[in-house]
């Protein structure tokens, strides 16, 4: 945008809904499943881009574990989504601002002296530093009840959830006086519902995931207390430069609706990641959702100019409360130019 014409206008916001076919986010896969899928097939777009700016942009950002904030991951997604909107013909702009991300240091766990690999959780807004390493005999619980708990002391202890199972939860594996948890799951769990067991939260006990493979590989399943369970780790809140990138699409200067005066159409999709384990989450829902948006821009770009004013944004950053998006329209509400002689483009 060039000036504050478009923004004094009625703003029409609409988040662009999930592609047909793309899946909830899972939880970290076995190793064996750690492939990437097939991007789902666009649909709704101009057959004139169907399948190329949506194949290339999916692969891209599907190709990441993660794409956090102030991550050389998310640069590179965001790198793939301009390259394409440059190609036709737009001109992308970014829109800048201070955040703060989880950042882990070191995550180090073994059983019985054996390493095991283990994801961080989110530890909520907080850091997660802890004197030194916790450690205690390793106990399965199953699926973390009252029932599972009967007869097996907690006290000291790292508990091992099986979080696939119907019900689980760490909650009462924490006031039975464990001083960890380690949870397992496999391909099965989405983020939704491995987040309903353990909790966004902020938390001084140790809590990590391990994957189904990994955790019948160490043996956990038969933990018996017998042998010790260590988890060294630390995850610190760092700064980092959040980012949006938006687009404006060709259009009439001047043409009106049925509201009786120019109006923008606010089209918008998601680019970063977030979730319960921050280290593997990669959002695949969310890299269908921007490659389909970049492809329809891409396709209205190549139809001439609208009537209406549309802007494409790409919001890059969620962890703090929807961030991206907060300042994004801050910025709009700013660039009205009945309260504000300063236009969108330079705010």
């Amino acid at each position: 945008m060039k000036n504050t014409s478009v923004f004094p206008f009625a703003v029409l916001s609409l988040v662009l809904a999930a592609a047909p076919g793309a899946a909830a986010d899972p939880a970290p896969p076995e190793p064996a499943a750690e492939t990437r899928a097939e991007p789902p097939a666009a649909a709704g777009v101009g057959a004139e881009s169907a399948g190329t700016s949506y194949d290339r942009v999916y692969a891209a950002l599907a190709a990441f574990d993660h794409r956090r904030v102030g991550s050389e991951n998310l640069d590179k997604a965001f790198a793939a989504i301009e390259k394409e909107l440059r190609a036709a013909g737009l001109e992308p702009r970014y829109e800048t601002f201070d955040s703060i991300v989880q950042e882990t240091e070191k995550l180090e766990v073994s059983y019985g002296g054996a390493p095991v690999k283990a994801l961080m959780i989110d530890n909520g807004p907080a850091a997660f530093v802890t004197d030194g390493p916790v450690e205690g005999p390793a106990v399965f619980v199953g699926d973390g009840s009252l029932a599972c708990l009967d007869g097996k002391d907690l006290r000291g202890a790292v508990a091992v959830v099986d979080a696939t199972q119907p019900g689980a939860s760490v909650r009462e594996s924490f006031t039975h006086g464990a001083a960890a948890v380690a949870l397992v799951g496999d391909e099965s769990l989405d983020q939704w519902r491995l987040a309903g067991v353990a909790f966004t939260a902020v938390s001084s006990v140790p809590r990590v995931y391990v994957r189904r493979g990994d955790a019948e590989a160490a043996g956990l399943f038969e933990a018996d207390g017998s042998k010790t369970l260590r988890i060294d780790g630390r995850a610190v809140l760092k700064d980092a430069v959040g980012k949006n990138l938006w687009v404006e699409l060709p259009s009439t200067p001047g043409w009106q609706a049925n509201l009786g005066r120019e109006e923008v159409l606010l089209l918008t999709a998601t680019v970063d990641t977030w979730g319960l384990t921050p280290d593997f989450s990669p959002s695949l829902r969310d890299a269908a959702n921007a490659a389909l948006l970049a492809d329809t821009a891409c396709a209205l770009a190549a139809r001439g100019p609208l009537n209406r004013h549309v802007v494409v944004a790409f919001l890059g950053s969620r962890a703090g409360g929807q961030e991206g998006a907060r300042f994004l329209y801050h910025a709009i509400d700013l660039a009205d130019s009945r309260r504000n002689a300063t236009g969108f483009a330079e705010r």
